[in-house]
């Protein structure tokens, strides 16, 4: 007798250039929860003029590719006149339909809901998992924009604002990651859908780590600091302030460095020698400046989650962040951590301070952080609502997700669960 295989399932999301951020490890952690029940396979926009419309190598047509990324079965389709982005994915649409049409189940996962395009211009019923609206993720960047590319921006944000209002209206489920996401959504469709929830990033809280009591003075702070939404001036002139009455504490500036004609604007601060750009770091090398760091800060202007904030406070790391919409999910003030308002460095300044100067507070701010990520963003009770989502959408899922809770009701935390 064969084995039963599972449904396959379809997965639209973003390939950055990058190799790390929010979205890729939001697409890896649903891409790990689908392949429990389902056969997943991701879905990108290529705009390699391997398979993408090329005008310099005259070539006007476009096509996919199977890869591998990051252990994902992943189908990369080639854009169509990729420099006008309200007609990425509906220029080729026909590719889209004649890949997809072999599937029934379909997840778009991202940081705004954009991705999910294709399956709304072919009316297919899907669920998305989004951060971020639109407009808010490009509004930093488009700042520093200028020349064409300025103009083709401002040209394509009223089709885009549209496209966007129109894929969450047709959406089927949509599990916003913060309440800002949720807020956002309901405040750009003008009511509250009803299939929306809240739901996080999933951390697999089995064992945690361990807190150490005493740790050197190093603070952290992660992201992609060339994107002008990050803030990075903020986050060096919190720390001048810290250098100066603290001026053993590094601070240790994780992922791509913003361009040096910014940084140099720094060089004549005395902190300038105990900062550290580290550069991409892979997933253990960042486990480890987690588990030695003292604090971290969130300067940004904008977060739709901030999912290494989140990493930080189960590793036992205080977080003090700006207003900046995600992390105040799980930044609880005076018992996680601080926050405070965009650009104000004195108050940041003045919070890390009195942290890094009191190990006994810091202490039981780590073990506060450790309980409310366990208590709030465990792996159970986010797969738990994956599974609400997906057994709406397609009603004869919920008999797939009884039937593995049954065989594996000793490893479940039953109080996180739906079914």
């Amino acid at each position: 007798m064969t084995e039963k295989s599972n449904p396959k399932i379809a997965i639209l999301s973003l390939k950055n250039s990058y190799k790390y951020g929010g979205v890729l490890t939001s697409l890896k952690s649903v891409y790990n929860f689908c392949k429990i029940h389902f056969d997943p396979i991701v879905f990108f926009l290529g705009f390699d003029h391997e398979i993408s419309t090329s005008v310099k190598n005259l070539k006007f047509s476009s096509s996919y590719r199977n890869i591998n990324y990051f252990d994902m079965n992943c189908i990369e389709i080639g854009a169509r006149w990729g420099f006008w982005e309200p007609g990425n994915y509906k220029y080729n649409l026909k590719l889209w339909e004649e890949l997809l049409k072999d599937y029934k189940y379909f997840l778009c996962v991202s940081g705004t809901c954009i991705s999910a395009h294709p399956l709304a211009l072919l009316n297919k019923k899907f669920g998305l998992v989004m951060s971020t609206p639109y407009w808010q993720d490009r509004e930093e960047r488009v700042k520093h924009l200028s020349g064409i590319n300025l103009y083709l921006t401002r040209l394509a944000t009223p089709f885009m604002k549209s496209i966007e209002k129109k894929i969450l209206a047709q959406t089927s489920f949509i599990w916003a990651l913060s309440k800002y996401t949720r807020d956002s959504i309901i405040k750009i469709l003008k009511y509250t859908p009803e299939n929306l929830i809240l739901s996080g990033h999933p951390l697999d809280c089995t064992h945690m780590p361990e807190i150490s009591y005493t740790k050197e003075q190093i603070i952290i702070a992660v992201g992609r600091f060339s994107d002008p939404r990050k803030n990075i001036l903020m986050l060096l002139n919190v720390f001048e302030k810290i250098y100066k009455e603290l001026p053993e504490t590094k601070l240790f500036i994780i992922g791509k460095k913003p361009e040096d004609i910014i940084i140099n604007k720094f060089n004549n601060f005395i902190s300038h020698k105990n900062i550290i750009f580290t550069g991409q770091l892979g997933s253990q090398e960042l486990i480890e400046f987690y588990k030695k760091a003292s604090l971290m800060l969130i300067t940004s202007y904008q977060e739709g989650f901030c999912i290494s904030g989140l990493e930080a406070l189960f590793y036992g790391v205080p977080v003090i962040s700006t207003l900046s919409g995600g992390p105040q999910d799980y930044v609880i003030d005076n018992l996680t951590g601080f926050n405070v308002n965009i650009n104000d460095d004195t108050l940041m300044s003045k919070y890390s301070i009195e942290l890094l100067k009191d190990p006994d507070k810091r202490f039981n701010f780590s073990q506060n952080g450790q309980n409310f990520v366990k208590n709030n963003f465990s792996k159970e009770k986010i797969y738990a609502q994956f599974q609400q989502g997906l057994s709406v959408i397609y009603p004869e899922l919920s008999f797939i997700f009884k039937e593995y809770l049954k065989h594996n009701e000793s490893s479940c935390n039953k109080s996180h669960l739906y079914f």
